[in-house]
């Protein structure tokens, strides 16, 4: 049993190897999209228990649609994008900016 253990640990040592591609700062349209126009959906699924009464649970199921409306470089050079949140029930929107790898929601 130990030599099969000190085998696997062996086996796992010989798999790792080091990332030689980082990702740089100005590589930042990889981590989040940034282009106008750019779209992607959320599907998901919410359930409400009522707790008075036993029987009665809704499930309902809904999409988010995210658009990059908006997208320039403020003064401290950080980039700031505008998101546009769409679902059957509301539309919003959302100040993001970020430097490097942070992504800041204001």
């Amino acid at each position: 049993m130990g030599k099969v253990i000190i085998f696997l640990c062996f086996l796992f040592v010989l798999s790792c190897q080091r990332n030689t591609n980082p990702i740089s700062p100005d590589k930042n349209d990889l981590l989040f999209p940034e282009k106008i126009g750019t779209t992607w959906n959320y599907s998901f699924v919410d359930t409400t228990f009522y707790i008075y009464y036993h029987d009665s649970i809704n499930v309902e199921t809904d999409t988010i649609n995210i658009e990059i409306v908006s997208n320039k470089i403020i003064a401290n050079g950080k980039k700031e994008i505008i998101w546009q949140l769409k679902s059957k029930s509301f539309v919003d929107s959302l100040l993001l900016t970020y430097s490097s790898d942070t992504l800041f929601i204001k």
